[in-house]
């Protein structure tokens, strides 16, 4: 018995794909700080690489149509294994949800809104996360539309306003980069944002045009790549190597936009898309969330969890670090290391024994 019913169309899982790839801006500026002008080739590389895991996850998807990821962990690794597999996703999709409303809140708090606490913004936030979550995967997957849109429409909007303040020495020096540092940015990049995209196996089941869900998912993932590349190239050749000293180097260049003193304040019109990217992924993994754990424990629906799981999240996001300082380091050095383990090696597992099970019969 299915537990969600709602469906959405091809074009709309690209859609989200691309906002998810938005939404993840912020983390872009850890790498920033660790290779600067060279942040666009370690970008290119590692989007390059993803397409391997990406093979994976819909080659697996594929294998087992109209499944999700925790439906086909019970059949791969055995109801008790399958099922601590799937707890463990569910609770790395449930750590991202908290962590992008704890990034988001405190961004807000620190540029836009200085003088309310991250715990006043979440809770508002958390409110209409949940209320959206409940009202299913249709309401969001229709937002994400007009949303991919906007976020294309602006990128080129900004990046044309600023080509005069482009300097293409702030890309010099090339390849000027430590190993270790190149190992680390990849990592950190496979990590945020292309690895957190194994979430749309939970989604592939409810795409209504099953035969094309390998199309889409890869367009959306050009596309927003591309979106994302630009805006990169872009960040550098205006700010050069300070690009890495600001928690969001596009609120900082779309800050320096004056058009005749009527295109003004253009930073704004960022920070509110950014918020509505962030509202979309934090909707796409807690509705994962209560998704699976609806499944794991086979209740009927998931709605009933919807409002303990978002408070849930809310309490952690509150409390999870002690300054965004905190949440820097932990997004930069922890995180990156053990999300290897469901972005790689559990779906490498995964896959290998989806071939020895298809060949053992």
């Amino acid at each position: 018995m299915k537990v969600e019913k709602g469906i959405i169309s091809g074009k709309q899982l690209m859609f989200l794909i691309i906002v998810h790839l938005q939404a993840s801006t912020l983390a872009i500026s850890f790498i920033a700080s660790l290779v600067n002008q060279s942040l666009w080739i370690i970008i290119s590389f590692t989007f390059i690489l993803m397409f391997i895991f990406f093979w994976i996850y819909l080659k697996i998807s594929l294998q087992f149509p109209g499944l999700n990821l925790i439906e086909i962990n019970d059949i791969l690794y055995g109801k008790i294994i399958g099922k601590v597999v799937s707890l463990l996703y569910i609770y790395f999709f449930w750590y991202i949800a908290a962590a992008n409303l704890r990034f988001i809140a405190d961004f807000f708090s620190a540029f836009l809104y200085q003088g309310i606490s991250n715990s006043v913004f979440i809770i508002s936030f958390a409110l209409v996360l949940v209320y959206t979550v409940r009202n299913g995967l249709e309401t969001f997957g229709r937002c994400s539309v007009p949303l991919a849109i906007l976020n294309i429409v602006l990128t080129i909007f900004i990046t044309i306003l600023t080509i005069k303040d482009w300097n293409l020495k702030n890309f010099l020096p090339l390849f000027n980069i430590e190993l270790i540092k190149i190992l680390q940015s990849a990592n950190l990049m496979i990590a945020i944002p292309f690895g957190e995209m194994i979430v749309f196996m939970m989604i592939f089941p409810y795409v209504n045009e099953q035969t094309k869900v390998k199309k889409y998912f890869y367009l959306g993932y050009i596309i927003g790549f591309i979106n994302l590349i630009i805006i990169i190239i872009r960040n550098i050749a205006v700010l050069g190597n300070i690009t890495s000293l600001y928690l969001l180097p596009s609120f900082q260049v779309a800050r320096i936009i004056n058009v005749g003193e009527i295109i003004v304040r253009a930073e704004i019109v960022i920070a509110v898309v950014l918020l509505f990217n962030s509202f979309i992924k934090i909707c796409i993994f807690l509705y994962v969330t209560v998704l699976g754990l609806a499944q794991l424990f086979r209740m009927k629906y998931y709605k009933p969890l919807v409002l303990p799981i978002g408070v849930l999240i809310s309490v952690f996001a509150d409390s999870m670090y002690n300054s965004s300082t905190e949440h820097g380091y932990s997004g930069a050095n922890i995180y990156p290391v053990y999300a290897l383990l469901f972005i790689i090696f559990i779906p490498i597992i995964t896959f290998i024994l989806m071939y020895i099970k298809k060949f053992s019969k």
